[in-house]
């Protein structure tokens, strides 16, 4: 009897330790934090709804990036982590769309996907381009 309660108290000792060792190992990896707005109405000159930003955690400073794709596949736009833009004393980055595809032109209204990828991370969603 003694022994059972051993092993039940081994077994639940080490399911706890993994998922704790589980957990502190997120700590350590890259995380899409935010992404907003989730619709934006681009125009041109400056304005605060032209632009989409990706907020994520990354204390190792992995090779990151953004591709922007339109629904039929088409990859509108890449950012890679050069293009990174740091916030003020945290771990925190942000990537940060315009709008904009590769030759600079303002989008065409419609829904867009975005993969954002890391060494050992994906994250995916959309946004919806209305004018």
């Amino acid at each position: 009897m003694i022994k059972k309660r051993i092993k039940l108290f081994l077994f639940i000792f080490a399911v706890s330790a993994v998922s704790a060792v589980h957990s502190f190992s997120d700590e350590f990896d890259l995380q899409l934090k935010k992404v907003y707005p989730k619709i934006v109405t681009p125009s041109y000159g400056v304005q605060d709804n032209n632009y989409v930003f990706f907020e994520f955690y990354d204390p190792q400073y992995e090779n990151a990036k953004l591709n922007i794709f339109s629904l039929d596949g088409y990859k509108v736009r890449e950012i890679f982590s050069s293009q990174r833009i740091a916030k003020a004393g945290s771990l925190d980055w942000c990537f940060v769309w315009d709008c904009r595809d590769s030759k600079g032109a303002v989008i065409n209204p419609g829904v867009y996907l975005y993969l954002f990828q890391s060494k050992n991370k994906n994250y995916n969603g959309t946004i919806i381009v209305a004018r």
